[in-house]
């Protein structure tokens, strides 16, 4: 009995120091963040090719109402020319607008760092060291853009709203595509009044 009690008892502590952490949890591949200055963070970590080119894609479709856009390739230890292609689009949509897509490559990151000269990139986009410098170097606007969760409950059919920092205050928009129409109808407003 005694025997048996110690290694039910060694069991639990070895399960104890043998669970994972937090430390070991799985980071997305893919993640897109907001920053409190307008800045639309979207961050790369892994090897990314032309299979991950459509979640780029919408990631960066995502991130239009903000006019500053940074690309964090901090994590990222492979980047195919497709992608390359990818922001190099995104980049040009977002100048056309009065915004800027920056990239974050690290001076260790020497393969990414290989591409995005190769590519083009480097003189296409802003290249910054760190994500601080990135952060920085942004063009502040009156424009920052958020994307309001408008439900009571959770479980409540979607309802989401945009609003600006000048005072602007957008339609509520229900269904699936909720969040959606409202980050497009942040776009038009952005771009309203940048042409006005």
């Amino acid at each position: 009995m005694v025997q048996r009690d110690q290694q039910s008892r060694m069991t639990r502590h070895d399960a104890k120091r043998h669970a994972p952490g937090a430390h070991d949890l799985i980071e997305p591949a893919l993640e897109v963040t907001f920053h409190r200055l307008g800045v639309t963070i979207v961050t790369l970590r892994g090897e990314h090719d032309s299979s991950c080119g459509q979640a780029l894609s919408d990631a960066l479709a995502g991130a239009e109402p903000q006019l500053n856009v940074i690309v964090d390739l901090t994590d990222c230890t492979a980047v195919d020319p497709s992608v390359a292609g990818i922001l190099m689009t995104a980049g040009g949509a977002l100048d056309e607008r009065g915004g800027a897509l920056m990239l974050v490559v690290p001076a260790k990151a020497t393969a990414v760092q290989r591409v995005v000269k190769l590519t083009g990139l480097a003189e296409a986009l802003p290249v910054h060291t760190t994500r601080g410098g990135a952060i920085a170097s942004v063009r502040h606007n009156e424009h920052v853009i958020h994307i309001r969760d408008l439900r009571l409950r959770f479980g409540d059919p979607e309802l989401h709203a945009a609003e600006c920092s000048c005072g602007w205050r957008g339609d509520a928009h229900a269904g699936r595509t909720a969040e959606r129409s409202a980050r497009r109808e942040a776009t038009l407003h952005v771009d309203n009044e940048r042409g006005a």
